[in-house]
């Protein structure tokens, strides 16, 4: 999937409400835990594939997506917290609300919930995410000033910002790099049985050369006794 595709189907349809959040999920590598969508689209199946390309150091990522929308990412002890939002929100609302998320979580949830299957936490986090969404979204009164201490701390938290196109680009350099690797190795595999396949035959004509050559002085040392015994049934020889 390329970025071409990406810009077809990644922006939601908005609502008649307007939302600042559109998407979030929690997830362990590129296994979804829980998830909740605001906004008709194709937000999620987009996010399953920038979930495959995420580095696995800790710390905070945003994404941007031709100045619409940008996905936004929280990593903590192996578990993703992701969410989209409008560029509109620009980046302190996400981050908020994915500490947010992510208090919640270990709160709700633990180290239990980061073992989940896929899925598995739709049922009891997913509703959570959808409350908290909506909250910081600004449909509950002062959803802002709900941390305002932490927001005062982790705006002054730097965050990495990179274009979605070059994070999908790299991701292909890596699968090329793979598959390159991939290619590498079978031809490493051959190039081994080969050689091994080589050195069986070298060995077995070495046999059957030693073979000959034993053979051949055993001729010859006969019939130079033949020779000097008379005959070649060593008559001399055997009577003496």
């Amino acid at each position: 999937v390329g970025s071409a595709e990406i810009r077809r189907s990644s922006l939601p349809l908005r609502s008649d409400r307007a939302r600042m959040l559109l998407y979030a999920v929690v997830a362990r590598g590129t296994t979804v835990l829980a998830e909740h969508e605001e906004a008709r689209g194709n937000v999620a199946p987009v996010t399953r594939l920038v979930l495959s390309r995420l580095p696995e150091k800790e710390g905070r990522l945003s994404y941007v997506y031709d100045e619409q929308v940008a996905y936004h990412v929280l990593n903590d002890q192996g578990i993703t917290f992701l969410c989209v939002a409008e560029c509109a929100a620009q980046r302190r609302l996400p981050f908020l609300f994915l500490e947010d998320l992510r208090g919640r979580f270990w709160d709700t949830c633990g180290e239990e919930g980061a073992a989940a299957k896929a899925y598995e936490l739709d049922q009891t986090f997913a509703p959570i995410m959808r409350a908290r969404m909506r909250a910081w979204s600004g449909d509950l009164p002062d959803a802002d000033g709900l941390t305002s201490t932490r927001a005062k701390l982790e705006a002054a938290k730097s965050v990495m910002v990179e274009n979605i196109d070059n994070l999908l680009e790299r991701g292909e350099k890596i699968q090329l790099l793979v598959e390159k690797s991939e290619e590498l190795r079978s031809q490493g595999d051959l190039f081994w049985y080969q050689s091994r396949k080589l050195r069986c035959a070298l060995v077995r004509h070495r046999y059957v050369y030693c073979s000959l050559g034993l053979v051949v002085v055993l001729l010859i040392i006969y019939f130079l006794l033949a020779m000097s015994c008379g005959g070649l049934g060593l008559q001399r020889c055997t009577k003496s």
